[in-house]
């Protein structure tokens, strides 16, 4: 068996967890995601080890006024900008 992802959705479709395990059936790490209420667009991802629990990183999405994607800044464990 290969490693392999599990997802959960909100009620208006949106993939708010995904799971990503190991080929032993153990999850390995996890993604949170947040939606915004208004547009119903993605606005981050938050990263965690599943082991302890522990933030890795997360990414926070910024759109123009037409909905399009015009900044993705990724950010590490303590919160710095690395990307």
């Amino acid at each position: 068996m290969s490693s392999y992802f599990d997802y959960e959705y909100d009620a208006k479709g949106n993939k708010t967890r995904e799971e990503h395990y190991n080929s032993d059936g153990s999850v390995n790490c996890y993604v949170d995601y947040e939606y915004d209420a208004g547009t119903g667009k993605k606005v981050s991802e938050t990263y965690y080890n599943y082991e302890n629990g522990e933030l890795t990183g997360s990414t926070k999405t910024e759109y123009d006024e037409n909905g399009d994607v015009v900044k993705e800044t990724e950010y590490d464990k303590d919160g710095n900008e690395i990307k």
